[in-house]
Formats: structure tokens, C-alpha cells, sequence
């Protein structure tokens, strides 16, 4: 399990270093175990399974899928938010709000940029980028609002990914209705 965090930081798909640290720290504390905490977890694996996934979706993995199907909720919190200011421009809506260019807040990526001299929205922006630069560019362009995505920390998804996994279990096999008891 740490050489597949590792893996899915290479491969940015845990964008964060605290992120693959904290599913590495999780494979190194519950490496094969998956905790039983009275009638807990809620939909537990069959004792047949459960060996099975020991080795092939060990426990730091479902919290991992669970803390994913977790951060599922954001893009509809943004839709309500959106909805709720009169701005439901899909897709954009699910992915970030509009600020004005003038109180940008400090932890959030630009949606909106300009590249090449033009316009473009991006919904998954870069890490690396000058921000000061890209706003003096919208300013050029006359933006007054931008569309930005918050600097969310998966690391906390990841907390209720855990306090899920323990108390639901492995919500993708509870979905999908399989390995049950």
C-alpha cells in the first residue's frame, strides 16, 4: 500500500504529499487488519472475503475509495452554493464558484486564466502557476469576476474517510452488494 501511494502521488492522483503520506502512515498502522469494533462495521466483509481482501484491498485502500466516494459530495455542495447566488453555469458549477478579481481569496486555484494571449477555463488548474501574473492578465482582459476552485485538503476527506470505514466498512463492495455477510 506505500508503493501504491507513492505510485498515486507520481501519478497525481493524490495531488498532496500529506495526502500519500497519511495513506502510507494508514498502511503502516493497519497493514492487513481490518478493524471490528462490537456491531461495527456496519456492512462487513464475509469471513470468507475478508482474507481475501486482507491482500487485494487492504484496509488503508478502503479508506482511501471511501474518502473518495466522500469528496463525491463537494461538486453538489458547489452546485447549492451556486444555486443559491443565481450562478449555475454547468459544469463550472460543480467544480469552484465566481469571485470578484479584486477580493480573490488566498487558498483557492484560478479557473479562469489566460494563455497564449486568450481566455480559457480550465477545471482541473495546475499546481505551479504565477497567480499575480495570471490576475494582472484577467485585469488586461477585463474580467471583473473569475471563476476559482478551493485548495481543498484531502487529508480531512481522508478523517471521515476513516471514521466511514470503520463504521460503514468498504462502501464500494456495500454499493456494489457484494462480499456481505
Amino acid at each position: 500500500m506505500v508503493v501504491v501511494a507513492h505510485g498515486l502521488y507520481e501519478f497525481g492522483l493524490l495531488r498532496g504529499g500529506a495526502d500519500a503520506k497519511a495513506v502510507m502512515a494508514l498502511a503502516l498502522l493497519f497493514p492487513g487488519v481490518y478493524p471490528h469494533l462490537g456491531p461495527l462495521p456496519l456492512f462487513p466483509p464475509s469471513a470468507f472475503a475478508e482474507g481475501i481482501l486482507r491482500v487485494f484491498f487492504p484496509f488503508a485502500f478502503v479508506i482511501l475509495v471511501d474518502s473518495a466516494l466522500l469528496f463525491l459530495i463537494v461538486p453538489l455542495l458547489f452546485l447549492a452554493r451556486n444555486a443559491a447566488r443565481g450562478d449555475v453555469t454547468m459544469p463550472r458549477a460543480l467544480f469552484g464558484y465566481r469571485v470578484s478579481l479584486a477580493g480573490v481569496p488566498k487558498h483557492v486555484w484560478l479557473m479562469d486564466r489566460i494563455e497564449n494571449g486568450k481566455p480559457v477555463h480550465v477545471y482541473f488548474p495546475r499546481r505551479a502557476e504565477d497567480r499575480d501574473e495570471q490576475l494582472r492578465l484577467l485585469r488586461e482582459h477585463g474580467f471583473k469576476r473569475v471563476w476559482v476552485t478551493p485548495q481543498l485538503p484531502f487529508v480531512t476527506a481522508m478523517l471521515g474517510g476513516f471514521v466511514l470505514a470503520v463504521v460503514a466498512g468498504n462502501l464500494l463492495l456495500a454499493l456494489f452488494g457484494g462480499l456481505g455477510r
